[in-house]
């Protein structure tokens, strides 16, 4: 798979003068032999495909992830505050990266765009993630993320569990994203997990042989004034039956992980109450300059 798709331009988002932007940036690497992107991009086929996973395409007014202030538009992609010790400003960008992609918005507020004949992506302000959709064997097997914090390339660290941790130039936590999923129609795990090289973030999905659509999910940790780390059905049930302990999900609350740490191993009667009522668990702290205020939440599983 050599081929690529050239790179959108890198831009603040209408940041004050000395904030610095977060942003990035998403190529698709695929075989040589792929189909040109779509001419037009069939919705309701994505958003099924989503739906059938687990993936809600949009939030109810009020909930975290709509307080965080992200957006997504068929131009900009998704856009996601976040905020530290220096101002308030600063975002988060990403968007697929073929100036030739049909996109739309949803009603519920769903950016889809197209990519090949055999894939395409949805970005979410509900969830504040990115998906990417294999519809048949022809869609890639890597999709990969260019990311930058203001006008340099980031620093990214695979971290145990499988998730990576952004950081800027002086090795400030930026952001970090949580360990990678995938599913196909199903909802048989499929297999993938990240590599980093430079800046650059590619997750791997191992779908063939898979039913298709595959869906697969890089989702951000913080958002403009929570950080939520959301535990899967498994590390609920795990941590319901007392084998899950929280250094071993929380690595990547930064700083703020041996607090994550102790949340996490208080929760096991949370977490069997979120298994009876078929939900998951998570540990959300306010964003500061470091995560504060830690505390154990219910939540929708998304994988």
């Amino acid at each position: 798979m050599s081929s690529t798709f050239s790179t959108l331009g890198l831009r603040k988002t209408g940041l004050a003068a000395g904030v610095v932007a977060v942003t990035a940036a998403l190529w698709v690497s695929f075989g040589a032999t792929s189909a040109s992107a779509h001419s037009e991009l069939d919705v309701a086929q994505l958003e099924a495909a989503l739906t059938n996973v687990g993936v809600e395409t949009s939030a109810p007014a009020g909930t975290a992830a709509i307080e965080s202030g992200a957006l997504v538009s068929a131009e900009t992609g998704l856009t996601l505050p976040v905020d530290d010790s220096d101002a308030s400003g600063d975002t988060i960008t990403t968007v697929p990266v073929t100036e030739s992609s049909a996109a739309s918005v949803t009603p519920d507020g769903l950016a889809v765009f197209a990519d090949t004949d055999s894939s395409a992506f949805a970005l979410s302000a509900s969830d504040t993630a990115g998906y990417s959709i294999s519809l048949d064997a022809g869609a890639p097997t890597e999709y990969s993320y260019d990311i930058e914090v203001g006008d340099e390339p980031a620093v990214l660290e695979l971290v145990e569990g499988g998730g990576v941790s952004v950081l800027d130039g002086g090795g400030n936590l930026v952001n970090s994203i949580l360990p990678p999923w995938a599913k196909d129609a199903t909802g048989a795990e499929v297999p993938t997990h990240y590599t980093v090289e430079g800046n650059t973030l590619t997750q791997h999905v191992e779908h063939q042989g898979a039913a298709y659509p595959v869906v697969a999910d890089p989702r951000f940790v913080c958002g403009g004034a929570f950080c939520t780390l959301e535990l899967t059905r498994a590390e609920t049930r795990a941590l319901a039956n007392n084998v899950l302990v929280g250094h071993t999900v929380c690595p990547l609350m930064g700083p703020a992980a041996p607090a994550c740490a102790v949340v996490v191993t208080a929760m096991w009667a949370q977490a069997k109450i979120a298994v009876s009522r078929g939900q998951c668990v998570g540990v959300r702290g306010i964003r500061a300059p470091i995560v504060t205020g830690m505390h154990g939440v219910y939540i929708r599983c998304y994988a």
